[in-house]
């Protein structure tokens, strides 16, 4: 079974782990960097054996985070929620992916966001989740490069995370448990 990770995020990535337990990963195509190249996504799907690939797609939800302001009466962190502007273009990505999935019978999970990585404890490793990502991934495939072009000199979380999300499906469905 291959298994196939997709950070649907401008700034994300497509990684694969193949049977033999070898990675790759590459940076989401895009057109002149502000949409996804879909044309490209639905080429290298067409490539996929419909009868032996998984695919975990990373789900997009609200979310609130602190945003660095205290109430001045409570004492308490003000929270703020992700902007719909930015949720709409987000799970238009995410349901565009899918439905070229769907259209090749391929096998896919999608995956909250919070629920793989509390799987892989993100935060114990470092409090920075991001962070956290690009050294888990790196110490799990220290042969794959995370670096989205070799001009480019600091790692992408993108890319870390679609990793982290194709062996999150392995372990969960697969052979890796």
């Amino acid at each position: 079974m291959i298994y196939i990770g997709i950070d649907n995020g401008l700034h994300g990535a497509i990684a694969t782990i193949y049977e033999s337990g070898e990675a790759d990963v590459f940076a989401m195509p895009t057109v002149r960097r502000k949409e996804i190249d879909f044309d490209a996504v639905a080429d290298h799907i067409r490539l996929l054996d419909s009868r032996n690939v998984c695919v975990a797609i990373e789900d997009v939800t609200a979310s609130m985070r602190p945003d660095g302001t205290f109430d001045q009466k409570t004492k308490t962190p003000n929270y703020r929620y992700t902007p719909a502007k930015t949720l709409v273009k987000l799970c238009g990505r995410k349901d565009k992916v899918e439905g070229m999935l769907i259209m090749r019978r391929i096998r896919r999970n999608v995956v909250p966001v919070k629920k793989w990585q509390a799987f892989f404890n993100l935060k114990r490793i470092n409090k920075d989740v991001k962070a956290a990502s690009i050294i888990l991934a790196k110490r799990l495939f220290p042969s794959v490069s995370l670096l989205p072009t070799e001009r480019c000199a600091k790692d992408s979380d993108g890319m870390s995370d679609a990793l982290l999300l194709a062996e999150y499906e392995r372990r969960i469905n697969g052979d890796g448990g």
